[in-house]
């Protein structure tokens, strides 16, 4: 059966990633950012989870996101979400 992609929608202040295809592409980890959301922030999440990393030898590791798909993880059901916190004004 084959897999159905969709591009999810991004919220204003929502940071996501998450599995998934863009037109014309091969499917791929996405990452996307909301209105308020500086694009510093999406840069920030894919470098915690999907660029390679180094370590204490300088040798290279996996990504976070690799790491996953090789112990076995199905990564058309990958999701990650958060919403930036609304500033409350003191009602006083």
């Amino acid at each position: 059966m084959a897999t159905r992609y969709r591009r999810r929608n991004t919220k204003p202040g929502q940071l996501q990633a998450y599995f998934g295809k863009l037109p014309g592409d091969d499917p791929d980890l996405i990452f996307s950012n909301g209105e308020g959301v500086p694009k510093c922030d999406r840069a920030y999440l894919y470098s915690a989870l999907g660029s390679v990393r180094f370590g204490f030898m300088g040798n290279k590791e996996p990504s976070f996101f690799e790491e996953l798909k090789s112990r076995g993880y199905d990564m058309d059901t990958f999701r990650f979400s958060i919403q930036k916190k609304v500033d409350q004004q003191d009602e006083g």
